[in-house]
């Protein structure tokens, strides 16, 4: 098997809130109630990738989830 591109839009972009910068989605996706559809997880950071430290990065993330469906 080889990994095939879908298109150059992103599954999931940064929000407004918490995951305002950073999105880090979760391995694996846990099957939804209806046929085709995915929960996926995931981490994001309203700092960006140079401003991760300690001092800076306390309580400015959250975990969410996303649904996938698939036709």
């Amino acid at each position: 098997r080889h990994f095939q591109r879908l298109g150059r839009e992103p599954l999931l972009d940064v929000g407004k809130g918490f995951d305002s910068k950073c999105v880090y989605v979760a391995p694996g996706g846990v099957p939804g109630e209806e046929p085709g559809t995915w929960w996926f997880y995931y981490v994001g950071t309203s700092i960006g990738h140079d401003q991760n430290l300690p001092d800076r990065a306390q309580r400015l993330g959250g975990i969410g989830r996303f649904l996938l469906r698939v036709k």
